[in-house]
């Protein structure tokens, strides 16, 4: 096993656009109060992420996601991505 993973992620790394059609969901990992994280696998990298999702209509959403999105950001761990996770669609 590679003992130095991490050499493998950068924070820079650009993250592609996923759209619903390039998944299937697997199963549901957890609910909260206004979303949903869901386990996907990527059909053409042959990869499993985490995927997080609102699950209610609700006008504040926008604003908890652009606070979420600023935390991302400020974020430096080899194994996040950081800024960027507003790619998927």
């Amino acid at each position: 096993m590679n003992a130095n993973r991490s050499e493998n992620f950068t924070a820079n790394k650009i993250i592609p656009i996923i759209t619903k059609y390039d998944y299937i969901i697997l199963r549901q990992l957890g609910v909260g109060s206004i979303s949903i994280v869901k386990l996907i696998y990527h059909i053409e990298k042959e990869e499993m992420y985490a995927l997080k999702m609102e699950n209610i209509n609700d006008y504040e959403i926008p604003k908890l996601q652009k606070r979420e999105y600023e935390n991302y950001c400020n974020i430096n761990h080899p194994y996040l991505h950081g800024c960027g996770n507003e790619n998927v669609r």
